[in-house]
């Protein structure tokens, strides 16, 4: 068990600032991730690869950028096997 003065060395003010610093990056992440997949949800859009392929050819730019901010792989494939990247090309969407 610890004692009360290496308790006071982890659990400093300046160790709590460090960890916070090197995981700000993944925090961040995970924060932005939630809430992107809680306003696809709050939209009624389903967290799927062919409610994301549905918004590529629609050019839905943001909602695009939600799902990819909230994790979906790029390089998904909807239920017929189509890779996004052949949809948006169909669909003239280059962005």
């Amino acid at each position: 068990m610890l004692s009360t003065s290496n308790q006071k060395e982890i659990f400093s003010l300046d160790n709590i600032s460090l960890l916070c610093y090197q995981y700000y990056e993944d925090l961040y992440t995970n924060c932005l991730r939630k809430q992107s997949y809680n306003y696809l949800m709050e939209q009624g859009m389903p967290f799927t690869p062919d409610s994301f392929a549905l918004n590529i050819s629609q050019e839905n730019k943001d909602i695009c950028e939600c799902y990819l901010a909230a994790g979906m792989d790029v390089n998904c494939r909807d239920k017929d096997g189509t890779p996004m990247l052949n949809i948006a090309a169909r669909n003239d969407k280059v962005e």
